[in-house]
Parts: structure tokens; C-alpha cells; sequence
């Protein structure tokens, strides 16, 4: 599986609605990468950099490639880029995949604990609901 930077936003909301996955806000700065199955995007992950943190964005991978270790292949890598650019910790809000997210050391936590960074972002301030789960990994 190769994985490359993403940069058609429409693609990536198509991909994302397949999946059930807002994409309302694909252009806030946000940095994405994907793999593709013939010329078709299958994967994407997203990545929103703060000073010492980073808020994760949107992993999906479309139906027919799920259950293949794709998206973990993709959580992996965005991983490996947040500890090379120094954050301390990796945040992300999923109303559906926290045990996912767990099984990788991810762990819930109280919307009042997030920095300041990442109450100041939309997804905090609105865009996801209050039953979305709020989930953090540290890496220093």
C-alpha cells in the first residue's frame, strides 16, 4: 500500500460520504493523505496541526476495503508524521470507532482537559456533536 498526500478536497468528501463522515470543513488547514486502488481514492486520513498538538481528521476507508489493516496502515503513518513534526499529543473526536481508536493507545477524555488549541477549532466549538467522544494519544 502506498500512501500519498491528498490534495482534491471534492474526492475526499465523496469518499467521506460513502462512509457516513462530514465533510464540512475539508479546507481548514488541514493536511491529507490517502491510497488509492485504481486511480479510485479507498483511504483517507487527515491531520489539523496546532503548535504541540495535532487534532486527526477523518479517517475513512470505503466499504468494500474494510477489514484489511488499511486504516490502521493510515493511523500508523499520520502517527509517525505527528512525532516527527514534535507533538506532544494527537487528538480526535469519533462517535462510532473509539474502541478502534483504544486498541492503538488511544484513550478518552473530558472536553474540558483538551488545550486551549483544540477547544479553539470547529470541531470542538460545534461541528461534532456532544456525543462524540473526545480521544487523545501522548506521545512525549
Amino acid at each position: 500500500m502506498k500512501i500519498q498526500s491528498q490534495t482534491d478536497l471534492a474526492e475526499i468528501a465523496e469518499l467521506l460520504a460513502q462512509c457516513a463522515l462530514s465533510s464540512v470543513d475539508l479546507a481548514d488547514g488541514s493536511a491529507y493523505w490517502g491510497i488509492r486502488y485504481k486511480d479510485a481514492l479507498i483511504a483517507v486520513i487527515g491531520i489539523e496541526l496546532h503548535s504541540t498538538t495535532g487534532l486527526l481528521r477523518s479517517l475513512a476507508v470505503h466499504p468494500d476495503f474494510q477489514q484489511r489493516g488499511i486504516a490502521r496502515c493510515l493511523l500508523s503513518a499520520l502517527e509517525d508524521h505527528a512525532v516527527s513534526q514534535k507533538l506532544g499529543a494527537l487528538y480526535l473526536f469519533t462517535t462510532t470507532a473509539a474502541g478502534f481508536f483504544a486498541r492503538y493507545g488511544y484513550q478518552q477524555t473530558e472536553r474540558a482537559s483538551a488545550p486551549s488549541e483544540i477547544q479553539a477549532t470547529r470541531q470542538f466549538a460545534g461541528l461534532c456533536p456532544a456525543s462524540a467522544k473526545l480521544m487523545v494519544k501522548q506521545f512525549a
